[in-house]
């Protein structure tokens, strides 16, 4: 069973502050893009603008592409009560409808694990190749790999088919999310994709890898992944 991404839960999921983005993914990101020297960036399934503020607020131009319209509906509400000039459009992110060779930075974060098939998320990588211009870079931010079947205090994922391995791209599962609060927000319906399967599709599609930061907080393995890569 897959979320659904009514209006009831996308304001849930607003309102809630996860551990994944205040002390893992977060941070991790932010450092990354703090250090870019590129402006013009595109935040590739932005939610309800989570990222989109921050990265405004650090003098980027930024655009937000995301296909659910409840989310997108409280990020235009935030941007309509504080001008950061955010552009937000409503898009499928296989098939955007900008000209290519646009962007400094792509960003997708906790995307590819919402993909229920390799084909896709390989258009996604081709997407952000095109929308991206040379030596343009593309920052993915999401579980990490490993972290499947393991019990942990923080963001988790469990295949649901008991026969399924760490090999199977694609896999279904359930991720369990970690709030600063102390209680947990269930997502059925995610998919598991392997860190050879990431790195090597990247690299077809035409980027260079350049950092793979692997986090964690309160564990001894890792929990979330940053990979950034660049536009040949």
């Amino acid at each position: 069973m897959t979320i659904r991404w009514d209006k009831r839960f996308a304001e849930k999921y607003h309102s809630v502050e996860l551990t994944e983005k205040k002390y893992i993914l977060g941070p991790s990101i932010r450092r990354i893009l703090r250090a870019s020297k590129g402006k013009k960036l595109i935040d590739l399934g932005c939610g309800s603008g989570h990222y989109c503020r921050i990265f405004a607020k650090m003098n980027k131009k930024v655009t937000g592409i995301d296909k659910n319209l409840e989310q997108l509906n409280i990020a235009i509400e935030k941007e309509d009560k504080q001008k950061l000039g955010i552009k937000y459009i409503k898009s499928d992110i296989t098939n955007i409808k900008i000209k290519s060779d646009t962007f400094d930075i792509a960003l997708l974060n906790f995307v590819l694990i919402e993909q229920p098939s390799t084909k896709i998320v390989k258009k996604i990588f081709k997407e952000c190749y095109r929308l991206l211009r040379r030596n343009g870079t593309l920052v993915i931010g999401g579980m990490h790999p490993h972290n499947i079947n393991i019990k942990n205090k923080n963001r988790h994922f469990t295949l649901k088919n008991k026969n399924a391995s760490y090999f199977d791209n694609a896999a279904i599962g359930t991720s369990i999310a970690l709030l600063t609060n102390g209680k947990k927000l269930v997502f059925k319906g995610d998919h598991h994709y392997t860190l050879e399967f990431l790195v090597n599709s990247l690299i077809v599609t035409g980027f260079n890898i350049q950092l793979i930061n692997e986090l964690t907080w309160k564990e001894k393995f890792p929990i979330d992944i940053v990979i950034v890569a660049k536009k040949r």
